[in-house]
C-alpha cells in the first residue's frame, strides 16, 4: 500500500547521554525577564510556554522557527544524530519536603510531542505496577527514583534512572524530564487563579489522607467547578473515590486546565503573576530542559489544537470481562498472597516470577507516539468471521480494543460461512480513507512475527464500512492469548 513503515521496537536512544542543542538561540541575548517567563512555565513543560513567545514578542511560525533552530540530538561522544520529529518528556509529581513520602512519584507520565502531526500524547503509568528496582530488588514504580536517591544518586541521576525504567516498559526512549511537588503544584494553581474543571459526576472520597496519620472526607459536586490549589491536588491525589486509572486520566484533565488558565490574558500579560511563577517554579520544579530548547516548545505549543492532546493510561479493565474493556487495558491484579500481602499490578503475561512481560504495552506506547492520528481519525472496524469457529470476530475486535483503535457500535460483528484461507482487510478508497489505522494495522497488528509476513491488504468498493477484517482460516497467526 506504499505505507512508511515504523519499526515496532524502535532502537532507544540512550537517556543520559542526550543533549538537545539550538546554537542560533544561544546567540540570541535572551533578556532576563524572558528568561525568568520560560522557566517559571516551565511547570506547565512545554502546553503554558506558548505564552512566552507572546511576553518577548517572538511570533514565528513553526517551519520558520525549525528553519532558525534546527533540532538536533547529540549523543555524549558528540556525535549529532537525525533531526527527531518527536521528542519524549518524562513528567512525574511527588509530595516534596512536607509530605511522609516526599520522593514517591505518585504521578507518571510519558508526554510524546509529535513535530510532524502537530499532537501532544500523555500516556500515565500506574504507580502500583511491580517491577525490578535498578538499584535491586522487586516493589511498585514510584519507588524507583526514591531507591535511586537512597543510592546516593543526583536528582538528574535518579530521574534517569526512572527514565530508563520507562523505556523498557514502553520501549520508547525518554528525552528530558520535568518533575513537579505537591506545595508547588498549589502556589502555581493559586497564582493562576485557580482551574476550571469539568466534574462529570459527584466525587467523593472518605479517606483522603488529613497529613496527620488519619483521614478525611472529600467531596465535590457534579458540573464545572473553579478549583483552588488545595483542592485541585486533592483532586488528583484522590485514590478511593475511583480507580487508580481514573485518577491518572483527572490528573490528565487538570494538566489541559492549567494549560488553557496559562493562555488567558490576564496571565499572559501580568509582570506580576510571571514573576510570582518563577519564584514557586524555582523553589519546587526540577528539569533538564535547556531554556534555548523551551523556546521552540514554546512555539510548537502555540500551534496545538485542544483535540490534538490525547490522553491515555495503563489500566486491567480487560480482566474484568469483555463489556468492560478501554483502551489501555494491558493490566491485571494478581494474587496478594503472591506477593506478600501487596496490592500491585503486572502486565498482561507476568508471573510472579517472570514480571518485565512488556510486550503488548510497548506495542500499545509504539501506537501512542508513533501513530497518534489514528486516535484523532476514530475510524470504525468491522470484523467478518469467514471460519467455523464461533467467537473469533469478538476475539479480534477485544484485542485492538484495547490497542485503541474504533469499534462500530452496532452490526461489528459478523459470520460468514464462506471461509476464505487468509485473512485480509478490505478498505474503501476515497479521500477519507483511514490511512493512519490502516498503516498501524498493517505495520504493528496485522504482521506477526512468528509468520514473517502479515494480512495483505486490498482497496474495494464492496466492503460495508470503511475498513473490513475478513478473518480467514489463518487467524490464529495474529490473534494474542
Amino acid at each position: 500500500m506504499g505505507f512508511q513503515k515504523k519499526p515496532l521496537s524502535p532502537k532507544p536512544r540512550p537517556f543520559s547521554g542526550i543533549d538537545i542543542r539550538y546554537s542560533l538561540a544561544r546567540r540570541q541575548g535572551l533578556r532576563t525577564g524572558f528568561f525568568m517567563g520560560v522557566i517559571a512555565l516551565s511547570f506547565l513543560f512545554f502546553f503554558a510556554l506558548s505564552t512566552i513567545t507572546r511576553i518577548s514578542g517572538f511570533d514565528l511560525s513553526l517551519q520558520a522557527m525549525r528553519a532558525l533552530m534546527p533540532l538536533t540530538l547529540v549523543t555524549s561522544a558528540d556525535t549529532e544524530i537525525e533531526t527527531p520529529d518527536i521528542i519524549n518528556i518524562l513528567v512525574t509529581g511527588r509530595g516534596g519536603g512536607w509530605h511522609d513520602a516526599p520522593d514517591l512519584t505518585d504521578t507518571i507520565m510519558l508526554a510524546s510531542l509529535s513535530f510532524q502531526t502537530k499532537t501532544v500524547s500523555l500516556l500515565s503509568i500506574p504507580r502500583d505496577l511491580y517491577v525490578e528496582y535498578p538499584t535491586g530488588g522487586r516493589g511498585r514504580i514510584n519507588e524507583v527514583y526514591m531507591r535511586a536517591i537512597d543510592a546516593g544518586q543526583t536528582t538528574d541521576q535518579a530521574m534517569y534512572t526512572l527514565g530508563e525504567k520507562i523505556t523498557e516498559i514502553t520501549g520508547e526512549p525518554v528525552h528530558r524530564y520535568v518533575a513537579a511537588d505537591f506545595a508547588g503544584f498549589i502556589k502555581v494553581v493559586d497564582i493562576l487563579g485557580g482551574v476550571t474543571v469539568d466534574i462529570p459526576e459527584d466525587f467523593v472520597d472518605t479517606a483522603y489522607p488529613d497529613g496527620n496519620w488519619g483521614y478525611t472526607t472529600f467531596r465535590l459536586d457534579d458540573g464545572v467547578q473553579i478549583l483552588d490549589g488545595e483542592t485541585a491536588l486533592k483532586y488528583v491525589r484522590s485514590r478511593h473515590s475511583t480507580s487508580d486509572f481514573d485518577r491518572s486520566l483527572r490528573q490528565q484533565t487538570v494538566l489541559r486546565a492549567l494549560r488553557d488558565r496559562a493562555f488567558e490574558m490576564e496571565n499572559l500579560t501580568s509582570p506580576s503573576t510571571i514573576k510570582s511563577l518563577y519564584y514557586a517554579v524555582e523553589e519546587h520544579i526540577e528539569t533538564d530542559i535547556p531554556v534555548a530548547d523551551l523556546l521552540f516548545f514554546a512555539n510548537f505549543a502555540r500551534t496545538i489544537d485542544s483535540e490534538h492532546i490525547l490522553s491515555f493510561n495503563l489500566n486491567d479493565t480487560c480482566f474484568q470481562g469483555y463489556a468492560y474493556c478501554q483502551t489501555g487495558g494491558f493490566l491485571y491484579a494478581p494474587n496478594r498472597d503472591w506477593f506478600g500481602g501487596m496490592s500491585i499490578l503486572l502486565p498482561d503475561g507476568a508471573t510472579a516470577q517472570d514480571i518485565a512481560e512488556y510486550s503488548r504495552i510497548r506495542r500499545y506506547a509504539n501506537l501512542i507516539v508513533h501513530y497518534p492520528d489514528m486516535f484523532l481519525e476514530k475510524t470504525p472496524l468491522v470484523f467478518i468471521n469467514t471460519t467455523r469457529n464461533s467467537g473469533i470476530a469478538a476475539r479480534y475486535a477485544l484485542m485492538l480494543r484495547r490497542y485503541g483503535f474504533s469499534m462500530s457500535e452496532r452490526d461489528a460483528l459478523f459470520s460468514n460461512r464462506d471461509g476464505v484461507e487468509e485473512t485480509f482487510v478490505h478498505y474503501v478508497p476515497n479521500e477519507n480513507t483511514a490511512n493512519w489505522t490502516l498503516e498501524a494495522l498493517e505495520t504493528i497488528i496485522l504482521r506477526p512475527a512468528k509468520s514473517g509476513s502479515g494480512a495483505y491488504f486490498a482497496q474495494t468498493d464492496a466492503a460495508t464500512a470503511p475498513i473490513e477484517i475478513v478473518i480467514g482460516e489463518d487467524y490464529d497467526l495474529f490473534l494474542e492469548y
